[in-house]
């Protein structure tokens, strides 16, 4: 389950025993699940497998599971801000991504409906929504796999989706900058200059 996943990789970072410093955090539950599920979508819609093989189909069931994701990831936001970090979740979605590179007849990040689907999926976990995931939430909007993909997307398809994800990170920031005197937390101060790198980028490689 879900919950085990995430459970492993907790319980991996938790206090060590006699005072000694705690093991690494283990992801290998959460790379399993990520993977797993990669897999479980593209087996359902392939022919050979017995699946369907429609790309409706697919899309379908992998936006099931990035929704439950999605939803879990904000539940636990909310419920324990203290220790949420969000790293298993940013560690799966960026998996996803990875996998979905990998070039595939019906279901790759190549395709606008992917790129739109996860476009949605990030803007529902957007930081005005789950702020104690704004810095992996930006980690994953300028994720090297998908943010070429969005600026090279034909028709610049995807430099829509890429509009509306810069405008929801400069929404949430926005009440901080208009302060006077303007004076950043830490926190908002660091997230402020990862916006600023990914415009910096954007400007450099596509000034149009």
């Amino acid at each position: 389950s879900l919950h085990h996943t995430r459970g492993e990789s907790v319980a991996a970072s938790g206090p060590a025993p006699n005072g000694a410093s705690p093991p690494a955090a283990s992801f290998a539950a959460v790379d399993a699940f990520a993977k797993l599920t990669v897999l479980l979508v593209k087996t359902v819609g392939d022919p050979s497998q017995g699946g369907g093989g429609t790309t409706v189909g697919r899309l379908a069931c992998l936006s099931r599971v990035w929704n439950a994701i999605g939803l879990a990831c904000a539940r636990e936001a909310e419920d324990r801000p203290a220790v949420f970090t969000g790293k298993s979740y940013m560690r799966m979605y960026a998996i996803w991504l990875r996998e979905l590179a990998c070039p595939d007849q019906v279901l790759d990040l190549s395709r606008h409906e992917v790129q739109a689907l996860f476009a949605q999926t990030l803007l529902r976990l957007n930081p005005r929504q789950v702020p104690g995931f704004a810095y992996c939430w930006l980690e994953l909007v300028s994720n090297r796999t998908l943010l070429p993909r969005l600026l090279g997307s034909p028709n610049r398809e995807g430099w829509v989706l890429l509009e509306q994800l810069l405008c929801a990170g400069l929404r949430f920031l926005s009440p901080h900058l208009l302060r006077r005197p303007l004076r950043l937390r830490d926190s908002v101060r660091t997230l402020y200059r990862g916006c600023l790198r990914v415009l910096l980028v954007l400007l450099h490689d596509f000034p149009e």
